[in-house]
């Protein structure tokens, strides 16, 4: 009986020990899972950031070049417009220099027929 204790034990001991083997192994693969779960973690926090600085700098660009088209088409406009405008303004003084010219000439028709007249008168 005293040998069936102790054999007993012993295989208890050894249950124990496998026990503790085991918890070990566990705990180092935990360790490995964690460790590596963190340098995927690191790698995706990384990768996503340069992804993002990528975005943000092409955007960027691509604003700087729109405001850019736009500044110029605005300005291209503008100057369409300031052309007009000094066509219109030559366009005008050509019409008040035309209805100058045409006082002008009904001023002369009138000194004209006023001398006619006078120089008619005269005759008679």
């Amino acid at each position: 009986k005293e040998k069936e204790k102790e054999k007993e034990k012993e295989k208890e001991k050894e249950k124990e020990k496998d026990k503790k083997k085991e918890k070990k192994h566990d705990k180092s693969e935990e360790s490995v899972i964690i460790t590596t779960s963190s340098v995927v973690s690191n790698v995706v926090d990384n990768v996503v950031s340069n992804v993002v600085d990528t975005v943000v700098s092409n955007v960027e660009t691509v604003v700087e070049t729109v405001t850019t088209q736009v500044q110029q088409q605005l300005e291209h406009e503008h100057d369409k417009h300031k052309e007009k405008e000094k066509e219109k303004n030559k366009q005008k003084e050509k019409e008040k220099d035309k209805k100058k010219e045409k006082k002008h000439d009904k001023s002369e028709e009138s000194v004209v027929e006023t001398i006619t007249t006078q120089v008619q008168q005269q005759l008679e």
